[in-house]
C-alpha cells in the first residue's frame, strides 16, 4: 500500500469551508486531515521502533532529490493506523461518503493490550513469585492502566497525532477528559503490536 497523492476533497481550502454560513466546518475540516508522515515517521523514531522498518529498505530518488525509503512510506500508515480510533471513521464516512474509510487501530488495541498485560505479569511474578493474585492484578494495572499508559503516550508526543471523533467527557473529582485518555492510550497499546 503506498501514500496517494490528497484527492480534491482533501485540498485546502475545501468548497465547504467557502461557505461562511456554517460555523464549524473549518475545525471540523481540519478534524479529519491526517498528520504528515514526517510527524509520524519522528515519533517512530522516539519510540525506538523505526529500526524494524529499516532492514529491508529500498531507497528512491524524489523529484527534489531527497532519498526516501518505502519502508517509510509503511511505516507512516502503520502508524497512522494505530492513532486512528474507530470514532474517526464514522465521521470521516460521513464528511467523505464515497471514500473507504481509513484503517483504524480496533484490532491492534485488543491485541496490544494483551500483549502488555502478559508481559507485565509475567514480569512482575517472576520478580516477585509470592505475591496474592489481587495484588498481581493492582500492580500490572498500575503499570499498564489507563493512565499510566496515556502519561507515557503524552511523554512520546502521541497527543497531536491522534485521530478521533473529540467528544469530551469529564470526571467530577479531577476534570480530566476520561475519553482521552482512554483513547491516548490504546494508541501505546497498539504501537505495542508494532
Amino acid at each position: 500500500m503506498s501514500l496517494s497523492p490528497p484527492s480534491e476533497k482533501h485540498r485546502f481550502p475545501p468548497t465547504e469551508l467557502l461557505d461562511m454560513r456554517k460555523p464549524g466546518v473549518a475545525a471540523h475540516w481540519e478534524s479529519l486531515q491526517p498528520p504528515p508522515n514526517s510527524a509520524l515517521i519522528a515519533l517512530a523514531h522516539r519510540m525506538g521502533i523505526a529500526g524494524i522498518f529499516s532492514s529491508s529498505s529500498t531507497s528512491t530518488t524524489t523529484k527534489s532529490g531527497k532519498v526516501k525509503t518505502v519502508d517509510d512510506e509503511q511505516m507512516a500508515l502503520l502508524i497512522r493506523q494505530a492513532c486512528t480510533h474507530d470514532s474517526f471513521a464514522r465521521r470521516h464516512a460521513a464528511m467523505y461518503p464515497n471514500e473507504s474509510p481509513p484503517p483504524t487501530n480496533g484490532m491492534l488495541a485488543s491485541l496490544g493490550n494483551t500483549l502488555l498485560g502478559l508481559f507485565t505479569v509475567e514480569f512482575i511474578h517472576a520478580s516477585y513469585p509470592h505475591l496474592p493474585t489481587r495484588v498481581l492484578k493492582a500492580a500490572t494495572a498500575a503499570y499498564v492502566g489507563h493512565q499510566s499508559c496515556a502519561n507515557v503516550a503524552q511523554e512520546l508526543g502521541i497527543a497531536p497525532l491522534v485521530r478521533w471523533h473529540r467528544q469530551v467527557l469529564f470526571s467530577s473529582s479531577d476534570e480530566i477528559p476520561l475519553f482521552f485518555i482512554t483513547i491516548v492510550s490504546r494508541v501505546r497499546t497498539c504501537l505495542t503490536r508494532v
